[in-house]
């Protein structure tokens, strides 16, 4: 199975359509609500100043991302173990924005 990295360039506000492998199209859209709960459970985790939960939230998306073809996600995944690892709060709530703004971009295509 070949899977194609997408990534969002910084200056781009709008939508990100995506081609999705067909081994992948089942599953996608729960992975990508998994991450979107991922930027709760980083804001929450925040909140308790729980940064072990956090890292393992960055390194979970680290890992995983790329598997589906986002390298935005593998590469948000390792910013955000490395601020849990600093516990720096104000960072983790910064890259839980911007896991939420890149999410919001994602448009997966219609059912066939």
């Amino acid at each position: 199975m070949m899977v194609k990295e997408w990534t969002v360039p910084e200056a781009t506000s709008g939508a990100l359509p995506v081609q999705v492998d067909p081994v992948l199209r089942e599953i996608l859209p729960g992975y990508l609500a998994n991450r979107r709960a991922d930027a709760a459970l980083i804001l929450s985790a925040v909140d308790r100043s729980d940064f072990a939960e956090i890292a393992v939230v960055g390194h979970s998306m680290r890992g995983s991302g790329g598997s589906y073809g986002f390298a935005e996600l593998t590469a948000l995944g390792a910013r955000i173990e490395e601020a849990a690892g600093l516990e720096d709060g104000q960072e983790c709530h910064k890259l839980a924005h911007e896991l939420t703004l890149f999410l919001a971009k994602i448009q997966l295509p219609k059912p066939q």
